[in-house]
């Protein structure tokens, strides 16, 4: 199984982006990993944060495949201990699917329907 990594929006910090460079090639030394950007929307400043959450939403839905197994990662999810996630990662690439993709949305969070 392969890993991805979606986001919404780039990291304009160069500092980030060097630590992301950096996992990303520790990642890739274990599994087949891959970090994807969706840009972010243009020309908000008139949208409210519902319609820039749909938009976003729109792009993101477009990206998966039937075969995924897909998590988003906002405030209303599941804490995990180092321990326990690196268990669930085990057991989850035991699964009958090709990709897991992980999902970082934007500023506002996730529409209803990426839900």
């Amino acid at each position: 199984m392969k890993i991805a990594l979606l986001q919404v929006g780039k990291t304009t910090e160069r500092y980030l982006a060097e630590g992301i460079g950096v996992f990303e090639g520790r990642m890739r030394k274990y599994v087949a990993f891959e970090i994807f950007t969706i840009p972010e929307i243009r020309n908000t400043r008139n949208m409210t944060a519902t319609e820039l959450k749909t938009r976003e939403g729109e792009k993101i839905l477009q990206f998966f495949k039937n075969d995924d197994y897909i998590v988003i990662l906002d405030d209303k999810g599941k804490e995990f201990s180092t321990i326990e996630f690196s268990s669930w990662i085990e057991n989850t690439l035991m699964l009958q699917k090709k990709r897991l993709v992980f999902i970082i949305g934007g500023a506002w969070g996730f529409s209803d329907e990426v839900y």
